[in-house]
């Protein structure tokens, strides 16, 4: 068990460092930025990187926008013409309220609620898009 533990904890760490080397050598143009835009009165939050078709990535339960927009340089390599967009849900996470957030909340996770929170949850992100692209670019889409 400790060997699988350690073997675990040096491979992270080995892909950590590969990983900071190379957001560390990221050019200009690839910047990661912090935006805001207002829709249906709420101020959002949201990342960006990249130049080019938006590719919206959408994050995980108790985590942020600002988690997936760090890989947005890797993927930039396979997907040059590409503007990412990392916006944080709209809800302060139930169970981390340290900085996560939530797409709807899972107390409830009866199979109903969960398709119904992730329903609604593609609603308001296809809703929100062109907000978020006006705000980066003046218009919309």
């Amino acid at each position: 068990m400790k060997r699988a533990l350690a073997l675990a904890v040096f491979a992270f760490l080995f892909l950590y460092t590969g990983f900071s080397t190379k957001t560390a050598a990221v050019a200009q143009d690839e910047a990661i930025a912090s935006r805001s835009a207002e829709v249906d009165g709420a101020k959002l939050h949201y990342m960006t990187a990249g130049h080019g078709t938006p590719l919206i990535l959408l994050h995980g339960y108790g985590s942020n926008g600002d988690d997936l927009i760090s890989l947005a340089p890797y993927w930039a390599d396979v997907l040059p013409e590409t503007e990412f967009v990392s916006p944080n849900a709209p809800f302060a996470c139930e169970e981390n309220p340290f900085g996560g957030f939530q797409w709807f909340g899972f107390r409830d996770r009866s199979p109903e609620m969960i398709l119904g929170g992730t329903r609604a949850a593609a609603t308001r992100s296809a809703r929100n898009a062109p907000a978020w692209n006006e705000a980066n670019h003046g218009a919309p889409p």
